[in-house]
């Protein structure tokens, strides 16, 4: 796969975390493939059962994957050796370390995923591979709200399809960022205004402080994917970054 260069760019070194600063790294899945030995070695056996678990073996692998890669990234950021990671449940269910206070989202589709990761803010981050064959039409009615059914009618029929997976993904990157997931109603929040796609922002029809102090950034990822990082802090800054095999 061409990954765009946009948006995420190779480091020379492994980067420092700025405060206020959040670092999105983006990966590929597939290759090359990790040895299963690393990965038996490195995973808890809570992940080596659930990657087991997925009836198509090779979504398997690409779960163990990303969980691999992040252990390596949380283990650069804290210090911590990554098979020696604890990880446990929020009161909202969201993941984080038993050991240190890092905040940390990760997401996959298809072939590629994606870790967000921050020190002093919570983050929410998805991507989406674009179904072209989906009728994204019943979708918007019982999950968009009325602000972002109008934006995405505004649209030519060409685009509608990009469109909706972005709004997907703001949605989602919200969501996973409070740690809620989609046990809330889609439709009690906009991720953009009526009848515009941009600017991204978050207007929350249950806390009117939302929009001031949250950020949403569409992140350019590859063709026909769509991707979001959500923050709760109105001052971060995002650093996007390409994760090579190791």
């Amino acid at each position: 796969m061409s990954l765009r260069q946009t948006d995420f760019q190779r480091p020379h070194t492994w980067p420092t975390l700025a405060t206020g600063e959040v670092h999105v790294w983006l990966m590929e899945l597939d290759r090359p493939p990790l040895a299963p030995a690393r990965l038996s070695t490195t995973l808890s056996a809570d992940e080596r059962q659930r990657a087991a678990r997925f009836h198509n073996p090779h979504t398997g692998a690409r779960y163990a994957t990303l969980h691999l890669q992040l252990r390596r990234l949380l283990a650069h950021y804290s210090g911590i050796p990554a098979a020696a990671l604890q990880f446990a449940l929020g009161k909202q269910g969201k993941p984080l370390l038993r050991q240190h206070p890092l905040h940390f989202n990760s997401s996959r589709s298809s072939q590629l995923g994606l870790v967000a990761i921050c020190a002093d803010a919570e983050v929410g981050i998805d991507i989406e591979h674009h179904r072209p064959v989906i009728d994204h039409q019943p979708i918007a009615r019982s999950y968009f709200s009325s602000a972002e059914r109008a934006a995405l009618a505004a649209l030519p029929a060409n685009r509608q399809i990009s469109a909706f997976h972005q709004i997907w993904t703001r949605k989602e990157a919200y969501l996973k960022a409070l740690g809620v997931g989609l046990t809330r109603s889609l439709d009690g929040f906009s991720v953009c205004s009526a009848g515009k796609l941009l600017p991204a922002h978050i207007d929350d029809h249950s806390d009117a402080s939302v929009q001031a102090r949250w950020q949403l950034h569409d992140l350019l990822t590859a063709p026909d994917f769509s991707a979001t990082l959500a923050s709760s802090s109105s001052n971060s800054r995002h650093r996007c970054l390409l994760l090579d095999r190791a």
